[in-house]
């Protein structure tokens, strides 16, 4: 389960189309979320995964390791 996140400049006006400023792919597991926002927290943060070797488990990965969640309970 991923989320997308999408910026825009201003408020979209209803039924208009916008330009947007950046794109961002995000786990939206909550267990994922979880453990991030643990981890930015400052608490130390273990988050328990499969992740396949794939481009998706790539990025979850690298997500959880750059806030700080620890990878010892990564599978």
């Amino acid at each position: 389960m991923w989320d997308l996140l999408v910026t825009v400049p201003d408020l979209v006006p209803k039924g208009q189309k916008t330009a947007c400023d950046t794109i961002a792919l995000q786990g939206g597991v909550p267990a994922g979320n979880a453990a991030y926002g643990q981890a930015v927290l400052g608490h130390d943060t273990g988050f328990p995964g499969y992740f396949g070797n794939n481009p998706l488990s790539d990025v979850a990965r690298s997500e959880l390791l750059r806030c700080g969640v620890s990878d010892w309970l990564f599978v």
